[in-house]
């Protein structure tokens, strides 16, 4: 049986996987942290900017605010003009997801869907309802429907609009508790009301 071998009481033969899990700990604690905060990760949305959800389907964010994820019309893509069924922007603690799919039935129906979801989402506890449905429209005559909601993590609103190609969109804004939903109300109507959708040539 061969002898252990011990440094400081400790046996040597844990010393190299020891020193592999201190390795990564300091890496995971120090190295990626100061990583992240040396390369930028600003992309605020400029007056102007519209967001390419596909096929001529566009919508204007708020300007100042941040491009999570999404195509800027106009964007450098491997297939020219193609757009995100998807887009995230956020200013502070409020959130915008836009999203687009194939959906059957009008946008009542979409709202009530994206409510069921919401019901059962964790990332919005006590998910309700406030007030009645109010509908919107946009600068090309597309019109949705809009409801406010409170949950216990804040306050927001869903938008759904059917357009004419098949497709639902749904806008959904999350705003933590607070009053950042009220201050960004203007700026929140004006985005539902900028959806905008290219004819086909």
């Amino acid at each position: 049986m061969p002898v252990e071998q011990r440094w400081w009481g400790l046996d040597r033969r844990s010393l190299p996987p020891a020193l592999v899990v201190a390795a990564i700990g300091i890496l995971l604690a120090g190295v990626l942290p100061l990583v992240d905060r040396v390369i930028p990760n600003d992309d605020t949305v400029q007056a102007g900017d519209r967001l390419n959800l596909g096929d001529g389907l566009t919508i204007a964010p708020p300007a100042g605010w941040q491009l999570v994820s999404g195509l800027r019309v106009g964007a450098a893509t491997t297939i020219p003009d193609q757009g995100s069924p998807v887009a995230e922007v956020a200013d502070g603690g409020v959130v915008a997801d836009i999203q687009t799919a194939t959906f059957a039935g009008d946008a009542g129906a979409l709202l009530d869907q994206v409510n069921r979801n919401l019901t059962r989402s964790s990332t919005r506890p006590q998910f309700t309802v406030t007030g009645g449905r109010a509908s919107v429209t946009s600068i090309d005559g597309i019109t949705g429907l809009v409801e406010t909601y409170t949950s216990t993590a804040g306050e927001g609103l869903v938008a759904a609009y059917k357009l004419a190609d098949g497709r639902g969109l749904t806008v959904e804004v999350d705003a933590a508790a607070g009053r950042q939903f009220a201050a960004r109300a203007d700026q929140i109507d004006a985005m539902l009301r900028s959806v905008s959708m290219e004819e086909p040539s």
